[in-house]
């Protein structure tokens, strides 16, 4: 549905309609409106390739691919040559399942690849916060974060003799690795910008402008089977990060990186005890106060935090993060989220540290897994000069280290 603001903050009126424009209701929210489509993921089934494609060339999504299989309305398909588009983890499912289940050869399998990436090894101790705990402990050192985690078994590459340029979160394991690296025809000329028909009836792929195009093996339309999976899925774009954004709208948006539901999870928890009074908004203040001490020095007198509103305190103390590799305080959002969630859910830090082990969409609740909050927020401190962080900043950072101290360890 499509959402418009309400007439007046005080009001509250909230008008949605259908997709199609067909229906109009109108709501009165009594407590918050819950903006929950910020963080929705951009898949193909939804979102048609961004470059333009020629008529008579097949071009179908993996939910289409699994449909075609199973009610049997691609003939002859072990004849044709399927083109897999992207790099990403629908991608490597696509590659993987086109081999497993419709026992298509690797040979009459291209896979065109931008970018080769990182991938989080399945059997390996790693898993999605050992990504901004390496950029950390390498001074923010991608190439070298992503080599260590590789020694240490966490990191997998497609080639072994390609390094890869970029982490989006995919997890594979053994099996689906081998189904990968089976795939011999793989194109590295960047993204797609236009896949056409010639007049000779032979298709043609091109790249960027300092790329050369590419002509695939069985080259008429009839014979190729394009699939797009060049979606960025989570990484949807989206820059709204202030997510208590009043007294009446909160924001869903990521705070960790993906699996997804956790943020949504602890975004829940957050303002389940702010209603019922549990939250330690008294340390939430502190923190702040902490951060504005060089302000208040230099311009006179603040804010008195005791006035700051419940909201703003969370608004001021936890945002949304985005994914981006090459934003340093993006990449290291995620452990400060984890900190101060931790910090403010209770007084006691070990009432927050319960319910992620409680919580089976946490990775917390992984027998034997150990989120090291408290050294790694002795590792950002250490850092947070060099690493571009304020004196304030700094000051907040050694406050969280020591509230957590009772987690170390853990």
């Amino acid at each position: 549905p499509t959402t418009t603001h309400p007439a007046s903050e005080r009001e509250q009126i909230h008008s949605f309609s259908s997709l199609d424009g067909a229906r109009q209701c109108s709501v009165k929210v009594k407590n918050k409106l819950i903006n929950g489509i910020l963080g929705e993921c951009i898949i193909p089934s939804l979102n048609p390739v961004d470059f333009p494609v020629d008529q008579d060339i097949q071009m179908l999504t993996p939910n289409q691919i699994f449909d075609c299989h199973h009610q049997k309305t691609l003939p002859n398909y072990g004849e044709k040559r399927f083109v897999v588009l992207g790099c990403g983890k629908t991608a490597m499912d696509t590659v993987v399942y086109l081999q497993q289940s419709m026992k298509v050869k690797p040979s009459q399998i291209s896979w065109v690849i931008p970018n080769d990436v990182w991938m989080l090894a399945r059997e390996g101790s790693a898993n999605p916060w050992a990504w901004p705990k390496a950029l950390l402990k390498s001074d923010y050192n991608a190439r070298e974060a992503g080599l260590a985690l590789e020694r240490a078994g966490g990191f997998v590459r497609l080639d072994p003799n390609i390094e890869p340029t970029r982490f989006r979160f995919p997890v594979v394991g053994r099996d689906e690795i081998k189904f990968m690296r089976k795939v011999e025809d793989i194109i590295r000329r960047g993204r797609v910008t236009a896949i056409r028909n010639q007049e000779n009836r032979s298709v043609i792929v091109h790249f960027g402008e300092n790329s050369q195009p590419w002509v695939p093996k069985e080259s008429r339309p009839e014979d190729l089977v394009f699939i797009h999976c060049t979606c960025p899925g989570p990484e949807n774009g989206n820059s709204n990060f202030d997510l208590f954004a009043s007294d009446h709208q909160l924001n869903l948006n990521l705070l960790f990186a993906p699996p997804v539901p956790i943020s949504m999870s602890v975004l829940a928890y957050l303002e389940s005890a702010r209603i019922n009074g549990t939250l330690d908004l008294s340390f939430g203040r502190q923190l702040l106060r902490s951060l504005e001490i060089d302000a208040v020095a230099e311009q006179g007198a603040g804010r008195d935090m005791k006035d700051l509103p419940e909201n703003e305190v969370l608004g001021r103390l936890i945002s949304g993060i985005g994914l981006n590799e090459d934003d340093k305080r993006d990449s290291f959002q995620s452990i400060l989220n984890l900190a101060l969630f931790l910090a403010i859910a209770n007084e006691d830090p070990m009432v927050g540290y319960q319910f992620l082990k409680e919580n089976r969409l946490s990775f917390f609740s992984i027998p034997g897994f150990k989120g090291e909050v408290y050294e790694t927020m002795g590792i950002l401190l250490d850092r947070a000069k060099p690493l571009g962080y304020s004196d304030g900043e700094k000051r907040m950072f050694q406050l969280l280290r020591d509230r957590l101290q009772i987690l170390e360890g853990k």
